[in-house]
């Protein structure tokens, strides 16, 4: 009799367990402009593009940040258009950045459409998993933006959990303005405070990434800088004041800190070029009677 109850009894806690879990996390990440810098889309970046596909150049506080929600319990998934012939590239840049180990879907040949290629192989991770949520990451330079717009418009997939995040790095181009509800990101700063709020991070966990990117903005060296920071990546006194606002957001007086701290440093990358360097200047001055350090 005894054992019967003790047996109910563990099943119950068992029960009660599972139903309080969490669900299952995935990410499903883009690799170049997205956590390498790649330059895709910049005028004249030919060259600069084969550089960096060579030198594997990983933003600041990406590998951390990512490193972070594998250690929480997320799993990864990596979908490129890179094509197949090049898988040697990407593989060996994600295991030499220490990026936490995971499937790399390639698009099969050049043949294949980029757009067609991520969204079926999303949709086929989303059929497989019905139960978790899933962090879509990537950019504005190509694909992204439309790819993920696809699956949350979807009605199969009606109602599934689906954070996205884009980097936001370019002005033009078909991928340039951001769709409802995907969140931009121009520094991994900005990521750790969104995933920090959706609970997939710490507080402790945002600080160290929060503070790798103050230390690259900081620094005097121009490639330092750029990897938090590219040069190529345009942005305007609007988002560094909305970036400057989390600071209340934030329940540590070291993330506080840190977001003023990388706003201060922020403020002196809002002429990036592309031409628009007038411009640029008019934002920075107004933004310097606006934000009060």
């Amino acid at each position: 009799m005894r054992k019967w109850i003790f047996s109910v009894a563990l099943l119950i806690l068992l029960i009660a367990r599972l139903a309080g879990a969490a669900p299952e996390t995935i990410v499903v990440s883009d690799i170049d402009d997205t956590i390498r810098k790649t330059q895709i889309q910049s005028r004249g970046a030919f060259f600069s593009h084969l550089i960096n596909l060579m030198t594997h150049q990983a933003f600041t506080g990406m590998p951390t940040l990512y490193s972070f929600l594998a250690g929480n319990g997320a799993t990864f998934h990596y979908v490129s258009g890179a094509p197949e012939m090049i898988r040697w590239f990407p593989q060996k840049f994600l295991l030499g950045t220490s990026f936490p180990a995971g499937p790399l879907s390639l698009r099969p040949s050049l043949s294949a459409v980029t757009l067609d290629f991520k969204v079926a192989t999303i949709e086929k991770l989303l059929r497989e998993k019905p139960e978790a949520r899933f962090v879509l990451i990537g950019d504005n330079g190509e694909y992204d933006v439309e790819v993920y717009e696809r699956l949350k418009q979807n009605p199969e997939f009606a109602g599934r959990v689906m954070h996205t995040y884009i980097h936001k790095l370019y002005r033009s181009g078909p991928a340039a303005d951001l769709r409802s509800g995907q969140q931009a990101y121009i520094t991994s700063a900005e990521l750790a405070l969104d995933l920090l709020k959706e609970q997939l991070i710490t507080a402790a966990q945002a600080e160290v990434v929060l503070r790798q990117v103050e230390a690259s903005l900081a620094s005097t060296s121009a490639g330092i800088r750029r990897r938090a920071l590219p040069e190529f990546a345009a942005f305007t006194s609007k988002e560094l004041i909305e970036f400057y606002d989390r600071r209340h957001e934030q329940t540590t007086p070291e993330l506080r800190e840190l977001v003023v701290k990388i706003a201060k440093l922020k403020n002196g990358f809002l002429a990036p070029g592309d031409g628009i360097r007038d411009v640029f200047f008019h934002d920075q001055r107004r933004l310097c009677r606006q934000v009060h350090y």
